[in-house]
């Protein structure tokens, strides 16, 4: 009984859409793949702002049009050989060589920097409740990836602030193809 349980939840798992896969990094699958994150409360992406790939290029949201500025690559930090110990993104996609960073302070602008090991403002993970595929998305310094002030005009900053489950702080990763 238990095995034929397991071989139907494995069915439906290898069935679920792509976009239904894409909802937690705790699933191997997830990563290694380039993505649109999307915000739940306005529909923007995370972008960089005015398409400048380069070290402290600020992150805002903006309208979804499929620009590099707008893909960002999710590269799993391993532990022990397994993956679990969160993500980075790199923005620009699989090419790209710079980091979303946070500060720990509260407030302060995501930004890109080079790709370091070990910097927890380059870790990033979701938080385990979300709402219909969208969750927090929260840095190593354990603060959301917020759109400041709930503002829906594209353009608005995309800050650190502390997790308290708003809607300004839920983002879908969207499979870039």
């Amino acid at each position: 009984m238990i095995r034929a349980i397991l071989a139907c939840l494995t069915l439906a798992a290898v069935a679920m859409p792509a976009d239904a896969q894409t909802r937690g990094s705790d699933r191997p699958e997830f990563y290694r793949t380039t993505y649109q994150i999307v915000s739940r409360m306005n529909g923007l992406c995370l972008n960089v702002e005015g398409g400048r790939l380069e070290v402290g290029a600020r992150l805002i949201t903006w309208g979804c049009q499929g620009a590099h500025n707008e893909q960002f690559y999710a590269e799993p930090i391993t532990r022990d050989g397994r993956v679990g110990g969160g993500m980075r993104l790199i923005a620009g996609g699989s090419h790209g060589t710079l980091c979303v960073a946070s500060s720990s302070a509260q407030g302060q602008q995501l930004v890109l920097a080079q790709c370091r090991d070990d910097t927890p403002g380059q870790v990033w993970r979701f938080e385990a409740r979300g709402r219909r595929g969208a969750r927090p998305l929260i840095s190593g310094h354990n603060r959301c990836a917020n759109i400041e002030g709930e503002r829906h005009a594209p353009g608005t900053r995309v800050i650190t602030w502390p997790c308290v489950g708003a809607i300004n702080e839920s983002w879908t990763f969207n499979r870039v193809n």
